[in-house]
């Protein structure tokens, strides 16, 4: 139960840090004067990609899944097709002017 509830807290404490990290990349696209929508969608699939990975992380370290590779395969996957999105969508952002 402790592993659990560390687990949860660091995934917290994550997505604290994600957060800013979201309206860092959403304020550079917007100066970057790329539209709004452009730039929240961005941010925000880099946010679900980021929370993703973390998610995956902890629960193979909170639950001792290292051994069961398929399904680390399967979400370190999604991890990478969530990442290849959001890098372009903030390479396009720009291009979608104000």
């Amino acid at each position: 139960m402790t592993e659990i509830t560390l687990g949860s807290v660091a995934l917290m404490v994550l997505a604290v840090i994600f957060l800013f990290v979201r309206q860092g990349v959403r304020v550079s696209l917007v100066n970057r004067r790329a539209t709004l929508d452009a730039a929240a969608g961005a941010s925000w699939t880099l946010f679900a990609a980021l929370m993703v990975t973390a998610t995956v992380l902890i629960g193979a370290t909170v639950g001792r899944f290292w051994q069961a590779w398929a399904g680390l395969t399967v979400a370190f996957a999604l991890c990478a097709i969530l990442f290849a999105a959001a890098l372009a969508l903030i390479l396009r952002a720009p291009d979608r002017r104000r």
